[in-house]
């Protein structure tokens, strides 16, 4: 009895050395000139840090409801397929402005397939859920560009 009332009072301790005896023998793995180096980077970069995280942070927000504000990727991703897609790369490009999920060109064309073209492609974009036709073809444009 006396012996296990001996080995509960002195359980914290042994603990407290256990845990010193595996401290010791990280430092002596790693080594203390690499724990040094390591926390003096760690010092050296937040001293020399060109602005505070909170700064930084409402940077990056600010940029983020810009991109917002110019249709965000959404925009970039049409603009981009519309212009590299082999349906529509020959084609005048159209004015695209996003409004959420919904996309809207804008502009002229040379015929009615070409506007079918940068609808379809469009409308293929992961994200956008409609297109707003505002596309105008122009006058004595027939299929592929041949008068009609």
């Amino acid at each position: 009895m006396i012996w296990l009332l001996w080995k509960l009072l002195t359980l914290p301790i042994r603990l407290v050395l256990l845990a010193l005896r595996a401290l010791l023998g990280t430092v002596r793995f790693i080594g203390p000139s690499r724990i040094a180096a390591f926390g003096a980077g760690v010092a050296a970069g937040t001293a020399l840090a060109p602005r505070p995280a909170t700064q930084l942070q409402a940077g990056a927000a600010q940029r983020e409801e810009q991109r917002a504000a110019r249709g965000g990727d959404i925009g970039v991703a049409v603009r981009h397929e519309l212009a590299t897609s082999p349906r529509t790369w020959h084609l005048p490009q159209p004015g695209v402005t996003v409004h959420g999920d919904r996309v809207t060109l804008t502009g002229t064309v040379p015929h009615d397939e070409a506007r079918l073209a940068l609808l379809r492609t469009a409308g293929a974009i992961a994200g956008v859920r409609a297109v707003d036709d505002q596309l105008t073809v122009e006058p004595g444009g027939g299929p592929a560009g041949d008068p009609a």
